[in-house]
This record gives structure tokens, C-alpha cells and sequence, in this order.
């Protein structure tokens, strides 16, 4: 078994600290083993609530890392429930026979006995609590009026939005410095930093001035992944001891919002020979009709079929998809397009998401008494 406990570093902890690890002991720097997930954990964490320690361990070792390493600072864990006591077995009275002379019986009618109906009790149901859940979309206030630090706590359903769904937290802290944490399954995901209007005071946070964000207002952005429990733990700082008045209370507020990814347009090609076709000749024209396809997914590809020559006079192509044919302009010596890939003609068509089948691709290389060799490719841009 274990359990979890709230860590508070308190406000003698070294300036050149920035992160330390944590260990559960037996004793007073005795019986010590490192804690899992916690050997490096910021200073600027504290007060933390940390979980998973043995029952058997009461006590908190925590040690610098890096400056100051070799130093450490032990605490007793307190506010342990007391035991409930086991109520003893109940005395079961002892009934006593009185004897008495022996009566006569006197023979008695006998009398068949009525029945009695038996009435049914309906139970009373069982109030079921409720757990509030905010999602995307919602906004989430609370206060806290008492002096000292505390942290409050909100569930999360954040099941309409896709996996791998940006989650932006924005965040307002009113009156004293809040930190604003997102917890996933148990582990800290992402936080704000110590935020708050009022920077004039040393607290958690470190000194006065030290503030994140000294106007209390910011956001802050995290992956959404499905499956996962996610809470929003807010840290609240103790008060100002010289505010006036004295002991204001507190106020937050957290709008959740949620964005899907956009994702840029992509096409497939079911053959990479599909994107060339050559003619070796003085003039002829080559045709294939091998039946690939084009696969867009991620809105609209822009598709390119290009034209030219290799060596000779003059080319020109013929692309035919679902019965449309595009054709660019024709490619050659002293032409729009010329020799060679970077001087081809081209034409561009846009193609939205589906499956599109080539029906013919035509290359007709034209030659002048020279031979002619061209070549056309189709790709996306």
C-alpha cells in the first residue's frame, strides 16, 4: 500500500537551488530509497504532492541536484489518521427456567390460526454523488477566503476532442498568485508558473518580484491524447501579510479550448514509373494504360504534369484522369519549355481528397531529322 503527501520545501531553501530529488526513509535520513519519477524535480514546484510512498515510510529526505548536491533536508510526514477501535463482541442474554408444580393440562380446543399478510418495506435509495466535469469550451471559476495555501481541484472530459487535439488553458489569477496545473493519469503534464497581480510579496513562488506572469493573465498549450484522466490543479498562494486589508481573499478563472491539427494536403502515387515516359525516335508517340491511380487524403493537392525534351526538337503530352485530359504547353528548342527537367512545360490542376484513375498518359516526341527524345513526370507541389 501507499500513499501521497504534500511536499513544502518552505522559504530557506538555497537561492542557487533549482531542482532537487526526493527520497521515502524509515527514519531520520535512515532506511532512504529514491523515489521514482521524482529525482529531478524544480524547485519552483512546491509546495508538490507526492505519491506513491510505502506506508512503512514516514519520512522525506530531499537533496540538491547539481549546486549544493550532497546537502539534504529530512521530514517527518504528519496528519496520519488515527486507528479505528474494532467494537468487542455483544453479550447474548442467559433466559432462566423457573420450576414450578406440576399442572394438570387441561385438554383446549384447537383453533386453526388466521394468517397474517406480511407488508414489504421498500428501501430508501442511496443519494449518488456527482462529479463535476468541465470540457472544451467551458470556463471554470472558484475563491478561497482562508489565509494559508491550498489547492483546488477540477475534473476534466475532454473526450469530444480528437486525439492529438491542441488544448489551450487560459488562465486569469485575481487576487494572489495561482499556479495553474494539468494532470494526466497522475502525472503533471503542463503548468503555468506562479501567476498573480500582486508580485510585491515572497511566497512559494520565491521572492517578491519573482513572478511568471506579473499580471495574472496568460495561456498555456498541451497534446490531448484519448484514454487519458486529466485534472486542473490550481495552487492557491497564501495571502499578503501586509495587504490591506489584511487577509483578501482569492479568485481564478480557466477557459478550456480546443483545436484540431490542420494537416497539410498529400498525394500518392500508386507506381513511381507512372511519373515518367520516354520516346526514342525521330517522331512517334508512346501511350500507357497500366490503370494507377492517384490517392489524395488532407484536403486538395495540387497536381503538376510537366514536359520536355532530352535531346531533339519538340514534345508535347497528354494526361487523361477520369475521362479529363490536361495537356501543357508543347515543350522544345526555342518553345516555352526547352531541354532538360528545368525548362519543361507545365500545367497545374488541383485534385480534392479521393482516388482518381489514370485512364491514358500520351508523350509525343516530334523530330526534325534529328533524334528526338522526351519525357514527361507528373508530381505533386
Amino acid at each position: 500500500m501507499a500513499y501521497t503527501a504534500l511536499v513544502n520545501l518552505g522559504p530557506t531553501i538555497g537561492i542557487g537551488i533549482t531542482s532537487v530529488k526526493l527520497y521515502e526513509c524509515s527514519g531520520n535520513n535512515s532506511g532512504c530509497t529514491a523515489l521514482a519519477n521524482y529525482t529531478n524535480v524544480p524547485v519552483s514546484s512546491f509546495p508538490y504532492a507526492v505519491t506513491g510512498i510505502t506506508d512503512s515510510k514516514k519520512w522525506i529526505k530531499v537533496e540538491p541536484v547539481g549546486a549544493c548536491s550532497g546537502t539534504t533536508q529530512n521530514f517527518e510526514v504528519s496528519g496520519f489518521p488515527a486507528p479505528t477501535a474494532t467494537p468487542g463482541p455483544t453479550a447474548t442474554p442467559t433466559s432462566t427456567a423457573v420450576v414450578g408444580p406440576t399442572a394438570t393440562p387441561t385438554a383446549t380446543p384447537t383453533r386453526t390460526p388466521t394468517p397474517t399478510p406480511t407488508s414489504t418495506s421498500t428501501p430508501t435509495p442511496t443519494p449518488t454523488a456527482t462529479t463535476v466535469t468541465y470540457g472544451c469550451g467551458d470556463t471554470v471559476s472558484d475563491t478561497y477566503t482562508a489565509s494559508t495555501f491550498t489547492t483546488q481541484t477540477k475534473y476534466l472530459d475532454l473526450s469530444e476532442a480528437g486525439d492529438g487535439d491542441t488544448v489551450t488553458i487560459t488562465y486569469t489569477a485575481n487576487d494572489r498568485p495561482n499556479r495553474f496545473n494539468i494532470y494526466g493519469n497522475g502525472m503533471l503534464i503542463e503548468n503555468s508558473g506562479w501567476v498573480g497581480a500582486d508580485n510585491t510579496y515572497a511566497g512559494p513562488w520565491g521572492l517578491a518580484g519573482s513572478l511568471a506572469d506579473a499580471d495574472g493573465s496568460g495561456s498555456f498549450t498541451f497534446e490531448y491524447q484519448a484514454g487519458m484522466s486529466y485534472e486542473l490543479r490550481v495552487d492557491v498562494g497564501p495571502a499578503n501579510p501586509d495587504a490591506d486589508p489584511p487577509n483578501p481573499s482569492d479568485g481564478w478563472s480557466v477557459t478550456i479550448g480546443c483545436t484540431a491539427p490542420v494537416l497539410s494536403p498529400e498525394a500518392s502515387f500508386t507506381t513511381s514509373n507512372i511519373n515518367a515516359a520516354w520516346i526514342n525516335s525521330y517522331a512517334g508517340t508512346k501511350t500507357e494504360t497500366s490503370g494507377t491511380t492517384i490517392t489524395v487524403v488532407n484536403g486538395t493537392a495540387t497536381i503538376r504534369l510537366k514536359t520536355w525534351v532530352v535531346t531533339g526538337y519538340r514534345a508535347d503530352t497528354t494526361l487523361t484522369i477520369n475521362g479529363n485530359p490536361y495537356s501543357p504547353t508543347e515543350a522544345g528548342q526555342g518553345m516555352t519549355g526547352g531541354v532538360g527537367e528545368g525548362n519543361a512545360s507545365f500545367i497545374d490542376f488541383n485534385l480534392p481528397i479521393g482516388t482518381y484513375n489514370i485512364t491514358s498518359w500520351t508523350v509525343s516526341a516530334i523530330g526534325d531529322g534529328s533524334m528526338t527524345v522526351a519525357q514527361a513526370k507528373i508530381e505533386q507541389i
